[in-house]
């Protein structure tokens, strides 16, 4: 009877060595899975943030291209006044309708800088159309001088306006969405 207790006992080694061993296998597999979520997480994490940062950056450019093209247009009404003035003080217009014509120009320029921070074919057909107003206003200048055509300045200078204004309304919800 003495070997059987100790057969016993070896057998409950064996089987305390098995299951320990189990439990360190699954103990290291459980760690590895661990470290792979771990690093999985992080790695997402991160993309989240440089796409969150990259979304900043894209919303901080148009807000800077909105800010400098929407307080520009008093510019352009400044110097459409200044002409006005020259001409009913009877002054030469060569210097306002330089001014004017400089200051158009820029904002041409101006409104093809947006077409880099807001990339949609929406916008992009409305600042052709403020870009065509302010050509045309240009354009008519030609024609201030005489006042049986001043008509077509005046309307293509309401063009520029309203052109200018449906470009910002569309940017500022582009901006600002509701």
């Amino acid at each position: 009877m003495s070997k059987k207790p100790k057969l016993w006992i070896r057998l409950i080694l064996r089987a305390t060595r098995s299951v320990s061993l189990a439990a360190a296998v699954g103990g290291l597999a459980s760690l590895a899975l661990n470290a792979v979520i771990t690093d999985y997480s992080d790695t997402r994490s991160k993309l989240r943030d440089d796409q969150n940062d990259a979304i900043s950056k894209l919303r901080e450019k148009q807000l800077e291209q909105l800010t400098a093209f929407a307080f520009a247009d008093d510019e352009v009404s400044q110097k459409s006044r200044d002409l006005i003035t020259a001409m009913l003080d009877k002054k030469p217009i060569n210097k306002s309708a330089l001014a004017l014509s400089s200051e158009i120009s820029k904002q041409i320029q101006n409104a093809e800088k947006l077409k880099g921070a807001f990339s949609s074919s929406d916008i992009d057909t409305k600042i052709e159309n403020y870009q065509n107003a302010l050509q045309q206003f240009l354009d008519s200048l030609e024609e201030f001088q005489n006042p049986s055509k001043m008509k077509n300045w005046k309307l293509s200078f309401g063009k520029v306006i309203d052109t200018k204004n449906e470009l910002k309304a569309s940017l500022f919800k582009i901006v600002r969405p509701s």
